[in-house]
């Protein structure tokens, strides 16, 4: 028969040995999880290890939203006489539409006053437009088109 020490003793070298035992099989399991995850896997005919693949599906994502879905061209507005300069009331103000491709047809413009829209018109095939401002005040002059991010300025009437 053994001591009380001596079965103690065994049953922590028990309680050490199981525990050995399941650090060894967890290493095990890990190393397998690693190894499998390394291996190339086949993602839209593309070989790839399964991390890269994750990666290329969050980039994917990213994107949506941006080029084919979302406006790609923003739209700039420029008046002659030219934008912030001081206009007179009566004065015949041009409009000019612009994107990245060049001038806008058929863009939306409106002249809002500081309280309501005075006028709104679209562009000609040359993505202009002509306003002219009956009461002296702050402007602002806006265009939107469908698939293009909208543009505007401000500009100053007075009665000169």
């Amino acid at each position: 028969m053994l001591s009380k020490k001596g079965q103690t003793t065994i049953e922590y070298l028990l309680l050490i040995s199981v525990v050995v035992l399941l650090f060894a099989g967890v290493l095990m399991t890990v190393n397998s999880l690693k190894s499998e995850a390394e291996k190339p896997v086949n993602i839209s005919g593309k070989e790839e290890t399964p991390v890269g693949a994750i990666g290329s599906q969050l980039e994917n994502l990213r994107q949506v939203g941006s080029e084919p879905n979302g406006p790609s061209l923003h739209l700039t507005v420029t008046t002659n006489p030219e934008l912030g300069a001081v206009h007179c009331v009566l004065e015949t103000i041009t409009v000019t539409v612009k994107n990245e491709d060049g001038p806008v047809a058929e863009a939306t413009v409106k002249l809002n006053s500081e309280t309501t829209t005075v006028d709104s018109r679209n562009t000609a095939a040359d993505g202009t437009v002509t306003f002219t401002p009956q009461i002296a005040g702050l402007y602002t002059v806006s265009a939107e088109k469908h698939d293009n991010e909208p543009g505007s300025g401000q500009f100053t009437v007075t009665t000169c």
